[in-house]
């Protein structure tokens, strides 16, 4: 976990990582411009955006430009996260993406 733009790029340079969660509304990160910034650099990396839930307008950007496939909502007027919609979209793209590269490494065998 990272608590500044800063912070988020140095981590995503020198570390491993194969998903990212950012807050597309956070100002001094930056969520929205990191997220673009990991689709347009690191492709194979799994993007999601924490976004308030009624903000259809940012989670339709984030998807177009940062790549996300899906989202943890905040609450209106709450610090409560429903994760579990959020949840239950990275298990699914990192099902897809593990069996996407099995297939890919049994075709390079062949």
């Amino acid at each position: 976990m990272v608590h500044s733009g800063t912070q988020a790029y140095a981590r995503l340079s020198k570390d491993s990582i194969d998903v990212v969660v950012a807050d597309i509304e956070a100002p001094a990160l930056g969520g929205l411009e990191f997220l673009e910034y990991c689709h347009r650099h690191y492709t194979r990396l799994v993007t999601y955006g924490l976004a308030p839930e009624n903000n259809l307008f940012l989670q339709k950007l984030a998807t177009a430009t940062g790549g996300c496939l899906g989202f943890f909502y905040q609450k209106e007027n709450s610090a409560i996260i429903d994760c579990n919609r959020g949840a239950a979209a990275i298990i699914s793209a990192l099902r897809y993406s593990l069996l996407s590269e099995k297939s890919l490494d049994r075709n390079a065998n062949r």
